[in-house]
């Protein structure tokens, strides 16, 4: 089957989203209130766009899972506007915080879980049934939203900060995650494209470890990683 730019965009858009979701979602639980409302507004204006693109993806193929994955991605836009409400301060409510940011990350992790078999239910090749497909998609999406929470914090100047250095470490422990499950995934299928992505992620990686002396790197690593992830998912669909 021959991927589509539609279904491919949707898919890394909404991984995306959902990934940096679940992240300001334990930040916020860990850290209590957005540094600043500029900076929660700006975080969950991306956050919103981008998994509700996720809600209008077109479907190769209707499944139980994937209905599942709509109806828990529902739930979840629901509890990222309560959240991203009181976290970036629209709404006083600071003890809500926390446990609306644990609520918001369990329910990407569901919604995200739940796109992932859903994917893994497409037998048409071997490439996308296999035992990693969930894992490298889960790691996927937290390895792009890693990389698109940095480069938010660099705009805001929290990149340069000790919590800056902690998401930088977080964004190589990831890539390297990513890199691990799919080097166990590898398959005889479009070995071209499998090159060109471990060569996107190594670059991401070694250019996060840069970006804690250059802090404008992250707006390179934030790209080869959303890059990579479309090449892993032109791979799948291919």
């Amino acid at each position: 089957m021959n991927p589509t730019f539609r279904i491919i965009f949707f898919t890394v858009a909404s991984s995306a989203g959902y990934g940096l979701l679940a992240l300001l979602g334990l930040v916020g639980n860990a850290h209590g209130k957005a540094s600043s409302m500029a900076f929660g507004l700006t975080a969950m204006a991306v956050v919103l766009a981008l998994i509700t693109v996720g809600l209008f993806s077109p479907s190769q193929r209707r499944s139980s899972w994937l209905s599942r994955a709509r109806i828990a991605a529902a739930i979840n836009y629901l509890i990222a506007l309560s959240f991203g409400c009181v976290w970036s301060g629209l709404i006083d409510a600071p003890a809500l915080i926390a446990p609306l940011g644990i609520l918001t990350a369990l329910t990407c992790a569901i919604t995200a879980f739940c796109t992932a078999v859903s994917n893994r239910s497409l037998k048409t090749n071997t490439a996308r049934h296999n035992k990693f497909i969930v894992l490298v998609y889960l790691a996927f999406a937290l390895a792009t939203g890693s990389g698109l929470l940095n480069v938010i914090s660099f705009i805001f100047g929290r990149f340069q900060t000790d919590a800056g250095k902690f998401m930088a470490l977080l964004t190589v422990a990831l890539i390297l995650i990513a890199i691990t499950l799919k080097w166990f995934e590898r398959s005889n299928h479009n070995r071209k494209l499998q090159i060109i992505m471990f060569a996107l992620l190594s670059m991401g990686l070694v250019l996060t470890l840069l970006s804690l002396i250059l802090p404008w790197l992250t707006f390179i690593v934030a790209l080869l990683i959303l890059v990579a992830a479309w090449t892993e998912r032109w791979h799948f669909f291919a």
